[in-house]
């Protein structure tokens, strides 16, 4: 299925617009964000997996005043260095996070 006169397929105009919209949430929490990656590195120490639910909880604990079940938190694990990703996908689990609904969320490992 492509839109009418784009020649491309929904799909790729839809991941376009979800990156675009990760990025500008990222750029309005640059703060947040980097205290969040801070954590998520100290978690992933000695090669443990760690997913987005480890990072908020530490973050609710440390950080009350950071709301970290906004929009931003999908920049969390995109991180980069100049060789590249710094993080790797190692696994699947499903949400615990409330709002989150049992969604199917990513376990990462550094690098």
């Amino acid at each position: 299925m492509t839109i009418a006169g784009a020649g491309r397929p929904v799909w790729e105009i839809e991941e376009r617009a979800a990156e675009r919209g990760i990025k500008l949430a990222a750029s309005a929490h640059y703060r947040d964000l980097q205290i969040a990656r801070g954590i998520a590195k100290e978690l992933a120490r000695d090669g443990r997996e760690v997913c987005a639910d480890d990072v908020r909880a530490v973050l609710a604990e440390r950080h009350p005043d950071i709301d970290g079940c906004l929009n931003w938190m999908g920049a969390l694990f995109r991180e980069r260095d100049s060789w590249g990703p710094i993080w790797e996908p190692a696994g699947f689990l499903k949400s615990a996070t409330p709002g989150s609904h049992g969604n199917r969320i990513v376990k990462w490992r550094l690098k």
